[in-house]
């Protein structure tokens, strides 16, 4: 059976547009070098899924043990932060061929985040406004200010308020194909009855349990079988 056409695709930003999880863990590992602290990979999970910000600073210091009071660990989070940030923020390998031949075949998108608007509008400066809504996207939600998402992920709330704000909704939700690259992202994705596509190269996270509810899971965007989601092949 063949299966059912694609008309709108959602995607999440951090880790699934863009390559922030790649500069996190980075940053994360330089800080916990200073104290001679190698970072296991079982550990790294825990910073990925942390929920919020905040948290997955305090749970870090606490796991490296950071000597207070020596040092603070307000000043601290600022600095790590700032490495955070200065990392060389790119589109995921692959995102851009993927996101244009999407849009050559008139296929609605928008993007569906947790994080807030100046999250959102930093990151789309950093990769040159590919992200930016009118262009390619047609909208953007941001679940951490927008008062329609009630529910911020994995609460599938953002992703009906998502469909609803597209200038031709889709039929069915069905015909959405949701795109996300963590445990948290995926969950909410499943709820809504949406396909879905899994970028994750299973390094810190495991999928197991619940891969056989996943339309597709790819390590990468440049070995996504176009397909399998219903979505034209590239030329």
């Amino acid at each position: 059976m063949a299966p059912t056409i694609i008309t709108h695709v959602i995607f999440d930003m951090l880790g699934t547009l863009v390559n922030t999880n790649d500069c996190i863990l980075d940053a994360f590992k330089q800080y916990a070098q200073h104290f001679y602290i190698n970072l296991p990979d079982n550990y790294m999970k825990n910073i990925l899924e942390a929920d919020g910000a905040n948290k997955m600073f305090d749970d870090f210091f606490d796991y490296i043990k950071l000597p207070e009071p020596a040092m603070n660990r307000r000043s601290e989070k600022i600095k790590l932060t700032k490495a955070i940030v200065g990392h060389n923020h790119q589109l995921m390998p692959g995102v851009k061929r993927f996101v244009e031949h999407l849009y050559s075949n008139n296929i609605h998108m928008a993007i569906a985040t947790s994080r807030d608007s100046k999250m959102f509008d930093y990151l789309s400066k950093q990769v040159n406004g590919f992200l930016d809504a009118g262009k390619l996207f047609e909208h953007v939600v941001c679940g951490a200010t927008d008062p329609e998402v009630v529910n911020n992920k994995p609460a599938p709330d953002i992703y009906h308020v998502c469909c609803q704000r597209f200038s031709e909704p889709p039929d069915s939700m069905q015909n959405v194909l949701i795109v996300e690259d963590s445990r948290k992202g995926i969950t909410g994705a499943l709820m809504t009855g949406s396909k879905t596509l899994l970028i994750n190269n299973g390094l810190y996270e495991y999928f197991d349990d619940i891969s056989d509810k996943i339309t597709l899971i790819s390590d990468s965007y440049l070995s996504v079988r176009l397909d399998v989601l219903g979505i034209p092949n590239y030329d």
